[in-house]
Formats: C-alpha cells, structure tokens, sequence
C-alpha cells in the first residue's frame, strides 16, 4: 500500500464490512489474487469440488 493514510482507508473499509466476513489478502504472487477470487466464487456457487481445485493449485505454487 501506498502510505499510512492508504492502510487507514482500507482497515475502514474492512471495519465497516465485518459483518459480511470479509478476506482481506495483503500480499500475493502475480496472479494469486486473481485464483483466490476465483476459489471465493467457485465455493460462493456451491462447486466445491472446483473450489478445491483451485486450492491446491495455489498451495502447490507457493511450496514448489
């Protein structure tokens, strides 16, 4: 993030939406962010089983 003022806006944001549960990701790979919105919508929409895929697929990125 840009500045502190950056990471207030943003904990704001986070606070007002605590309700909802949000996930909040600081720091990813070039392209993870992309594959956890992804995982968030497969699971949203009840596809598990593709929601797991994706999982794994992130999991073996970051230990290979």
């Amino acid at each position: 993030m840009q500045d502190a003022a950056a990471i207030d806006r943003v904990a704001a944001i986070v606070r007002d939406r605590l309700p909802e549960r949000p996930v909040v990701v600081v720091s990813a790979l070039a392209k993870i962010t992309d594959q956890l919105l992804a995982m968030a919508e497969a699971a949203g929409a009840g596809d598990r089983q593709k929601a797991l895929e994706l999982s794994r697929a992130a999991r073996e990125r970051h230990y290979n």
